[in-house]
């Protein structure tokens, strides 16, 4: 999924009708928005139904994926976790980035001013048609992964390829998690697109250096947390110093 970092790129992004997107709850202690104008659309699901749809994955996250829950938890120590549905994102976009994006900001000043650090995940439409579990999956994609990149400094200098395997390693644990059976057809696509697209450079890094992970992505159920931490040290060689990580990391 797209990662935004800029706040002009937001404004823009969290503002169509008028004005930036309005709070509709607090949920696990972190903030759930709607862009406005959302409930004057048509054919999209509505605020009310996309806000409890939201929380019905977090809580299945929290139930079912303890590691992903905890990366969460440790964001909500440090700064503010926003997660905002616009029906209208990616709106003209026919690639996977249309189900979501990580920003770096919320577009609100009251909520940017909060604490230091601000983790946002903006769902569009699509994903609020997928199965709860899925939503989760994404939600963690977002929140766990890009999140957790922004914490420790290295989103911004990372590759694109980099950023997206590293968050659909830990999509893929949340999925394993929940129970999503791993021979379905979308996680076979999932996976082709994670081992044959975003994860190749990680991939031939292993093979080069005969990494104890490296014929990880072999398996027919992988480890994606195993190669999470492989990818760490994948991550300092390639940006030339290790960064500062959690107890989970």
């Amino acid at each position: 999924m797209r990662v935004t970092i800029k706040r002009a790129m937001l404004f823009i992004a969290l503002t169509f009708c008028s004005g930036p997107a309005v709070a509709a709850d607090a949920y696990r202690g972190m903030t759930l928005l709607v862009a406005p104008g959302a409930e004057k659309l048509e054919r999209v699901v509505r605020p009310d139904v996309a806000v409890a749809k939201i929380r019905t994955a977090l809580d299945l996250i929290y139930r079912k994926s303890p590691l992903n829950a905890r990366l969460i938890d440790r964001l909500k120590q440090i700064g503010t976790v926003v997660i905002i549905y616009d029906p209208q994102h990616a709106e003209s976009t026919l690639t996977e980035n249309r189900l979501a994006r990580f920003q770096t900001e919320s577009g609100i000043d009251e909520i940017d001013r909060r604490t230091p650090l601000t983790f946002v995940a903006v769902l569009g439409k699509q994903v609020m048609y997928r199965d709860p579990n899925e939503l989760a999956g994404t939600i963690v994609h977002e929140i766990v992964g890009h999140g957790t990149q922004h914490r420790i400094g290295r989103l911004s200098k990372m590759t694109v390829e980099d950023r997206e395997c590293e968050a659909r390693l830990f999509q893929l644990a949340s999925w394993q998690d929940l129970g999503v059976p791993q021979r379905s057809t979308f996680v076979i696509q999932f996976r082709r697109s994670l081992e044959h697209l975003y994860c190749l450079p990680f991939r031939q890094w292993m093979a080069k250096r005969r990494h104890a992970q490296a014929t990880g992505f072999d398996e027919i159920k992988i480890q994606p947390l195993e190669l999470a931490t492989a990818f760490r040290d994948y991550i300092d060689t390639v940006l030339g110093k290790p960064l500062p990580t959690s107890p989970d990391r």
